[in-house]
């Protein structure tokens, strides 16, 4: 498979081309895409009709995948959170519904598991509908996760 890479901005993203995320993808290829990750921090896959059942199996390989909490309104536990303003029925939902009111945090910005012990190696979007001004995504990259150490402590 050959991958075509086309940068995006100065210093962050990438758009992949010549490999279909819907398919089973082979240990080279996704070798190539684990080094073009490092070096542009967001890749960007046009036109790929995806399924939830296929976004959860390209994803896993990256790496191992990091479940919704149980709790959450939007994941119920398992590995996709639906970030929506629609419901399974394709009506608005209200504002003081729980998935607008948990959602609420992050319309300035947030990061995506930062806060974890062991921080998320990334997250994996996929757009459904798009509108047709606004709801655009920004992306900022981080430095790697500083190496935690034991506090020590001398007694005296």
């Amino acid at each position: 498979m050959t991958l075509t890479i086309r940068k995006l901005e100065e210093h962050i993203g990438a758009e992949v081309r010549g490999v279909d995320i819907t398919s089973p993808i082979d240990a080279e290829t996704f070798e190539q895409l684990r080094h073009v990750l490092c070096e542009y921090a967001v890749l960007v896959f046009h036109d790929q009709d995806i399924t939830d059942k296929q976004h959860v199996a390209f994803s896993k390989g990256f790496g191992p995948i990091e479940l919704t909490m149980a709790n959450d309104p939007i994941g119920d536990g398992g590995p996709i959170g639906i970030i929506s303003n629609l419901d399974e029925n394709g009506e608005i939902i209200p504002p003081g519904d729980s998935r607008t009111l948990y959602t609420v945090a992050n319309t300035l910005w947030h990061s995506d598991g930062s806060f974890k012990r062991v921080p998320l190696r990334g997250s994996l979007l996929s757009a459904k509908i798009i509108p047709p001004a606004g709801g655009e995504t920004e992306f900022a990259s981080l430095p790697p996760p500083m190496r935690l150490y034991p506090s020590r402590r001398r007694r005296i």
